[in-house]
């Protein structure tokens, strides 16, 4: 049964922060990052090869002849799972905690987007200004694989030794926790080029 007006007027417990988290990639297992880019190249460029097509589709050269060898696709594959498989040595999952629905469309106004900003659109889908909120990440980081952050780690220490791709995600994922994902992006590029900040690039 759900709870009367009565009850609810009367329940002075505060209502439940929003929570995330995401999985990021430490500093040193970059080089693994890289090695899947690298790896994730050839096989397309090995599946285009087998099927003598370019990455259009566009057949550049006859059909394969009966017994002829085709790009070794699954080596190719194997080594991505292994690669995947050592790079969770260098993750860890990081916990986000929301403030007050108030508090943060407040923030909000006070860090508004950006016009022709492809950060602000790219980063945080135009709900708000992508520099600032990477800036003030610290402030919704909690938990470090389960363990608590202290006040202040996170912009001390710890930020610097997450990828900043992942750092980047983390500032979208701040957006989501609040905005449940829907994309706002109240202004779209013109015929001018659009701008990416540094800290988000």
């Amino acid at each position: 049964m759900s709870k009367s007006l009565s009850d609810l007027l009367a329940d002075s417990a505060p209502a439940p922060l929003p929570k995330a988290s995401l999985t990021v990639t430490l500093i040193e297992g970059q080089h693994i990052l890289d090695e899947i880019a690298e790896l994730d190249e050839r096989l397309q460029d090995a599946v285009a090869a087998s099927r003598r097509t370019n990455a259009s589709g566009e057949r550049t050269g006859p059909p394969r002849k009966a017994g002829e060898t085709a790009p070794d696709i699954a080596a190719i594959g194997k080594q991505s799972e292994d690669a995947l498989a050592r790079l969770a040595a260098f993750q860890v999952k990081i916990g986000l905690t929301g403030t007050s629905s108030g508090e943060w469309h407040r923030w909000k106004d006070e860090h508004p987007p950006r016009k022709e900003s492809a950060g602000d659109i790219n980063v945080t889908h135009g709900w708000c200004n992508s520099v600032d909120l990477f800036d003030d990440l610290g402030k919704y980081v909690s938990h470090w694989d389960g363990a608590e952050v202290p006040e202040g780690a996170w912009d001390a220490k710890l930020a610097e030794k997450v990828t900043y791709a992942d750092r980047r995600a983390l500032t979208t994922k701040v957006v989501e926790m609040f905005e449940q994902g829907v994309n706002r992006v109240p202004f779209s590029s013109s015929g001018s080029s659009t701008t990416e900040d540094s800290a988000t690039a």
